[in-house]
């Protein structure tokens, strides 16, 4: 449940407040659990991230002609 609620948020900064909390949460309680929840929310960041830069790159390179 955890994987896809947190493949539904599209909001970086949101993701970006979820895995700070976890990472604080990770320090005081440490899991396995917890270490599986932050690569989920790092790697759903990434995704979203690649996908800004793609479209960053796309636009300056359509402003460049």
């Amino acid at each position: 449940m955890f994987y896809s609620t947190i493949m539904k948020i599209d909001s970086i900064d949101r993701l970006r407040d979820i895995r700070d909390a976890l990472l604080v949460e990770q320090g005081i309680n440490p899991t396995r659990q917890g270490e599986q929840a932050i690569k989920v929310v790092v790697e759903r960041i990434d995704e979203i991230q690649a996908t800004l830069d793609k479209s960053a790159t796309k636009n300056l390179n359509r402003n460049r002609r």
